[in-house]
């Protein structure tokens, strides 16, 4: 975690299991700037369509916040993927919410 002023930035980086889903994630309170270093992951947000979208190795996405999601593995090799968030000082990265039920995840 770093803190410039009024913006904290925070960095994180996993691997996703071949076949695995990251499960329903809250929403953070700011964006993330996801790159996927190996693999694929698919991103599902609860939105008005939920409409998945399919990233493979070395693209990246932005999330805009404050929207239920989840980033599964549907291949059949491992996903890398790093992902830095940009919170105000006082936030959390993680604030739970209640799956919003519009969504098959």
């Amino acid at each position: 975690m770093l803190r410039f002023g009024r913006v904290v930035i925070v960095l994180a980086g996993g691997v996703l299991a071949a076949g695995l889903l990251s499960g329903t994630a809250p929403p953070p309170p700011g964006p993330s700037f996801n790159a996927v270093a190996e693999g694929e992951v698919t991103h599902n947000t609860a939105g008005s369509s939920c409409t998945p979208q399919r990233f493979s190795a070395r693209s990246t996405f932005v999330d805009t916040g404050h929207v239920v999601h989840t980033l599964r593995n549907e291949g059949t090799v491992p996903a890398v993927v790093y992902v830095t968030w940009l919170v105000a000082p006082a936030a959390t990265v993680r604030v739970d919410e209640p799956n919003p039920g519009n969504c098959p995840f």
